[in-house]
């Protein structure tokens, strides 16, 4: 059997697609993923409780957050970001946009080097190079600093991607906030992702509209895109907040 996965159908040619027999995966239960985060992780309630509601059914997230909380942080950076983004001038959205630029360079170079223990310039390295003969270990060399940008580029890329998440899960509950309004439906009846942002979504959501959010999703949505086709993050984060900022079409 050779099972190919894929987010979407769509996302596949149709030569290859009706080549498969079809099976779904739908999102875990919030209180499956946070059964497990208490029982078998050791959380306790309320850290388990916010994991499986930010992760969006996502076990894998879930679990990578409950292992590794740095990871999460940049969720929360994201979240943090967008609830800004109105109240600043665009010097300081730039500026903020730079500040994240630098924090996802230095978090992907701090897990390359706690993770590859043969990279360039490690003892463990130089130690094998010259056990080598010149031929092999410049062979040697160059493959580890191959692995070491393309892992460092993979640890980059995620980050950003848990970023623009972050901003997209603020757009989204913001968007839940006014069209519960638009119901004659409180907030608390809304399923939000980000309750502990209450007093920031709420203040946001009486400023964005529920059509104006769904253009900041969309934004992010494209700028996820690019990110998963290698763009620049320095560049697509500045011309994300021009975007937001309604200084670019």
């Amino acid at each position: 059997f050779i099972i190919l996965v894929a987010e979407s159908r769509e996302e596949l040619l149709e030569t290859v697609a009706s080549r498969c027999h079809e099976v779904r995966f739908s999102a875990l239960g919030k209180r499956d993923i946070e059964a497990f985060l208490v029982e078998e992780e050791g959380l306790d309630g309320a850290e388990a409780e916010r994991l499986a509601r930010l992760s969006g059914g996502i076990f894998g997230r879930a679990l990578l957050w409950a292992r590794s909380p740095e990871q999460a942080a940049h969720w929360g950076r994201g979240v943090e970001l967008a609830a800004s983004l109105r109240r600043s001038s665009l010097l300081e959205a730039l500026e903020m946009a730079a500040a994240e630029r630098e924090h996802i360079n230095d978090v992907a170079r701090e897990a390359n080097a706690r993770g590859a223990p043969l990279a360039p310039g490690s003892d463990e390295l130089e130690a094998y190079v010259k056990a080598m003969d010149k031929r092999g270990g410049d062979l040697l060399r160059k493959r580890w600093e191959k692995r070491e940008k393309r892992e460092k580029q993979k640890r980059r890329g995620q980050a950003a991607l848990d970023l623009f998440d972050g901003m997209s899960s603020f757009y989204r509950d913001i968007m839940l906030l006014n069209l519960m309004e638009e119901k004659g439906k409180g907030a608390g009846d809304a399923p939000l992702l980000n309750r502990e942002w209450m007093e920031d979504l709420e203040r946001e959501a009486l400023h964005i509209g529920t059509e104006a959010a769904m253009r900041q999703l969309e934004s992010l949505h494209r700028a996820r895109k690019a990110v998963e086709a290698n763009v620049d993050i320095g560049l697509l984060l500045d011309s994300l907040v021009l975007e937001i900022k309604g200084l670019k079409g």
